[in-house]
């Protein structure tokens, strides 16, 4: 049912999820960038509340802005995207994840950065996506004990999670 969905409008949810899957391709490369903002821009439109989606426009747009050309229109619609996911739902972990982005792609401030993701993995310690984050600016501060220890969880939970996937079912084949 709609009721459980991060927006009761259906296109919207649909064009959040094919700008997803676009950028799940090829999320840094710019061009499958815009693609994907395109989608979520389409999904904003339709539903100015669903703030996962603003959150999705804010990462999308910070990422386009680090590997495109520094757009400063770029971004500005990534700030526009992440004001509009904090004023939603400020401290859901698609928002701090969003803001996290913002603040080492687009502001530069990893230290801030840091502190969103440390708090998003408070309430979601086992997303992979998040640790992989953390992971990572914690190889860049130089903390490489940090870094192993969510690295493997990353890889725990990719164990884990292919483990318990749902598996097809064997075919017998008539001799």
């Amino acid at each position: 049912s709609l009721e459980t969905w991060p927006t009761k409008n259906e296109e919207a949810y649909r064009a959040a999820l094919r700008g997803r899957q676009v950028m799940s391709a090829s999320g840094t490369d710019p061009a499958v960038l815009r693609a994907g903002i395109a989608e979520l821009e389409q999904a904003v439109a339709l539903d100015s509340t669903y703030a996962w989606a603003w959150a999705g426009l804010t990462i999308a747009s910070s990422n386009l802005y680090l590997n495109g050309n520094r757009d400063p229109r770029v971004a500005a619609r990534a700030k526009q995207a992440l004001d509009y996911a904090v004023a939603l739902r400020p401290n859901a972990v698609r928002t701090r994840r969003a803001r996290s982005t913002y603040l080492l792609n687009v502001a530069g401030d990893e230290q801030a950065a840091s502190a969103e993701i440390d708090l998003a993995l408070r309430e979601s310690p086992n997303d992979a996506s998040l640790l992989s984050s953390s992971g990572s600016q914690d190889m860049n501060r130089g903390d490489l004990g940090s870094a192993l220890t969510k690295f493997e969880r990353v890889r725990e939970l990719g164990r884990a999670a292919a483990v318990l996937a749902p598996r097809p079912a064997l075919r017998h084949r008539a001799a």
